[in-house]
C-alpha cells in the first residue's frame, strides 16, 4: 500500500461518488479504515475466482470487469472510472467475485476491507444511503444490458450501449449529449458481443453522416436530431 496522508486521503476520498455527500467530521471519521493502492496499466485489481475481501473506489484512472467464455474470448461486464467503485456483491455475501477486475489504465484506487466496509456503512447513514442508489444503478444497467443484447441490428446495438452511458458520463449541451468517457472500438465490441470490425464501420458511418463527432479528449458527441431517432 502506498502512504497517504490524512490530508491527502481526505482529498481524494472526496472523488469518490459512495462519499460525496459526507460532512467533513463523518469523512474524516472514516480515513483509517481506507488504503489507498497504485495499480499499473495491465494490472489485475481482482484475480479470477477471488472470494474477495475488499470493497474498491476509482479514485483516478478506469477498470474493467471481464470473464473469459469457454474458447477463451473474453467478455467486459463494465468498464468503471474515476469515482466509480465495485468488488460490492462479495464483501457482502462472502462468495466468490463474479468477474475479474483489470487497471486498464494507470490507477489509484481505495481499498477498504470487509469488517471496515461494515462498520462504515452500519455507522455511516449517507454512504448506506448512497449504496442503495448504487446497487440501483446497477440494476438497472443490468436491465438495460439485457435489452442491448437483444437487438439483432448492430447499430442498434451500439446505440444502446451509448445510451446506457448517457445518464453516467453525459453532459448536456445545445447541440446534443457528450459522454465523457473513453471507449475503444474494442471494448464496445468486448461489451456488445459484435465484432470489432462492426463497430468500427457502424461508427464511421456516423461520423461520414454528421450524426457524431470525436473530440479533442476522445469524448464523443451525438448530434441531438441523431439521438431522436432512437
Amino acid at each position: 500500500m502506498q502512504k497517504c496522508s490524512h490530508e491527502g486521503k481526505f482529498v481524494e476520498l472526496r472523488k469518490v461518488r459512495l462519499f460525496h455527500n459526507l460532512t467533513d467530521s463523518e469523512l474524516t471519521s472514516i480515513l483509517n479504515y481506507v488504503d489507498i493502492k497504485n495499480f499499473k496499466k495491465g494490472e489485475m485489481v481482482i484475480y479470477p475466482e477471488d472470494t474477495n475481501e475488499i470493497f474498491y473506489s476509482l479514485i483516478r484512472g478506469k477498470v474493467k470487469m471481464v470473464r473469459s467464455d469457454e474458447n477463451g474470448k473474453e467478455i467486459i461486464f463494465a468498464i468503471h472510472q474515476s469515482g466509480d467503485s465495485f468488488g460490492e456483491i462479495s464483501v457482502i455475501d462472502g462468495k466468490e467475485c463474479p468477474a475479474s477486475a483489470m487497471a486498464m489504465e494507470p490507477s489509484r484506487v481505495a481499498l477498504i476491507e470487509r469488517d471496515n466496509f461494515h462498520t462504515i456503512i452500519s455507522s455511516q447513514k449517507n454512504v448506506l444511503d448512497n449504496l442503495l442508489q448504487f446497487f440501483c444503478v446497477r440494476l438497472r444497467d443490468m436491465w438495460n444490458t439485457c435489452e442491448m443484447l437483444s437487438f439483432d441490428n448492430s447499430a442498434r446495438r451500439i446505440m444502446m450501449f451509448f445510451l446506457v452511458n448517457v445518464d453516467k458520463y453525459g453532459t448536456t449541451t445545445d447541440t446534443g449529449i457528450t459522454i465523457n468517457m473513453k471507449f475503444t472500438h474494442q471494448d464496445i465490441a468486448d461489451i456488445t458481443g459484435i465484432t470489432r470490425e462492426t463497430v468500427s464501420r457502424v461508427i464511421g458511418e456516423w461520423r461520414k453522416n454528421g450524426d457524431i463527432s470525436i473530440l479533442s479528449n476522445k469524448s464523443i458527441h451525438f448530434n441531438i436530431n441523431f439521438l431522436h431517432k432512437f
